[in-house]
């Protein structure tokens, strides 16, 4: 997460196998490193179904934490975890 040191956004590029199965409350959040339960998330963003998706395939995505949700973040630590 170098990108902390330019708090304007953070990319998270992640994948998704075929055996995920969305839901309309899928999120991926940014947790410090060490959290012990999915209620100390520091900032999250949900994460919709990608356009023409087939079902029972992997898929690669990015998404965007813009700066205003990650201040905090870079001025306590720079030492965060993301979980989908």
């Amino acid at each position: 997460m170098d990108a902390l040191k330019d708090p304007t956004r953070v990319e998270c590029h992640y994948s998704l196998s075929a055996e995920h199965r969305w839901s309309s409350r899928d999120w991926i959040g940014i947790f410090r490193v060490g959290w012990t339960s999915i209620n100390e998330y520091y900032t999250y963003t949900w994460v919709n179904v990608p356009e023409n998706y087939t079902e029972g395939t992997s898929v690669d995505r990015c998404i965007l934490f813009h700066g205003e949700t990650l201040i905090g973040i870079v001025q306590e630590s720079e030492h965060f975890a993301h979980t989908i």
